[in-house]
């Protein structure tokens, strides 16, 4: 089930924030409001298929920001100008709602889309539209021909974002693009990941420090809870790591191709590097709480 309230509360701030931004798969912008209401049939029905097609390929997303909220800006060019701003055009009477537009997409694909949100703001004397795409769980297709302005596209077309633009997915990124969703929707559902490896570790590393020290020649009581203690800390180091990376799989993967790619390197030397200093960190504290053999 998606949220029934928008994920972002649209201010004048955040509106500044995305008008900053550059298009990409979650975001799309707009000069000028659909003609859903148009009075001639074949530019109304084009006009539509137009918003059908935009408004899946943000709820779809593709295979790196499948899960992500998407926004919809209608009244400023998809251009920057040289100084970085937009040009704004005020929206006027665009009859635009989230129920109209929801009847619309919904009368063209399958799963249906749960919700939409409209927000209408006035910015440098303008009035901009923004529409939120809420994640959705479902890969969504369309389930008849339609038509957009320099287009036909046919029966259980799924439509993606590709950096600025829209596209067809292939039949793997459909795949991938359903896996992804599945599994960030299903960990949603599930029960927290990391406390429960967290626990697991921490009870098997203990068990293994614990039978560690019962086989060794010098064994006693002492090095029985030294080598619990250590086998303790170490697996609940291991749990929480290995269930947070798990966990964060798909976020790492979103995010990773928001870092500049002079910054990549360094990054996976940092956490390897981190890594390896855990380990010898663990290693250290093993050796200062194990009791040393008696000569």
């Amino acid at each position: 089930m998606t949220n029934n309230s928008p994920t972002q509360v649209i201010t004048p701030e955040f509106l500044f924030t995305l008008l900053s931004k550059e298009e990409g798969p979650t975001l799309d912008f707009k000069r000028k409001p659909y003609l859903i209401y148009a009075e001639d049939k074949i530019v109304k029905d084009k006009q539509r298929g137009e918003l059908i097609k935009d408004i899946l390929a943000l709820a779809n997303g593709n295979s790196i920001v499948a899960g992500d909220t998407a926004y919809l800006v209608i009244g400023a060019d998809d251009k920057k100008r040289e100084d970085g701003t937009r040009t704004l055009f005020d929206v006027g009477n665009h009859r635009l709602t989230a129920r109209n537009i929801l009847d619309i997409v919904n009368s063209a694909c399958e799963p249906a889309l749960e919700d939409v949100f409209c927000d209408e703001l006035e910015f440098e004397s303008n009035r901009l539209l923004v529409i939120t795409i809420n994640p959705t769980p479902y890969l969504h297709e369309t389930i008849r021909r339609l038509e957009t302005s320099d287009s036909f596209f046919s029966e259980r077309t799924v439509f993606v974002r590709h950096n600025e633009g829209t596209e067809v997915a292939s039949a793997k990124e459909r795949d991938t693009i359903s896996q992804i969703k599945r599994f960030r929707f299903g960990e949603r559902r599930n029960p927290p990941g990391v406390p429960f490896g967290v626990l697991l570790g921490g009870v098997v590393g203990g068990i293994m420090g614990y039978s560690t020290a019962k086989h060794r020649p010098d064994n006693n009581q002492n090095s029985n809870e030294s080598y619990g203690i250590a086998g303790t800390i170490f697996g609940v180091t291991l749990g929480w790591t290995s269930a947070s990376i798990y966990r964060n799989y798909y976020e790492i993967r979103s995010n990773w191709h928001r870092v500049p790619p002079k910054w990549r390197i360094p990054s996976v030397t940092g956490i390897i590097g981190i890594s390896i200093i855990l380990t010898r960190a663990l290693s250290y504290i093993l050796r200062r709480i194990a009791p040393k053999k008696k000569p």
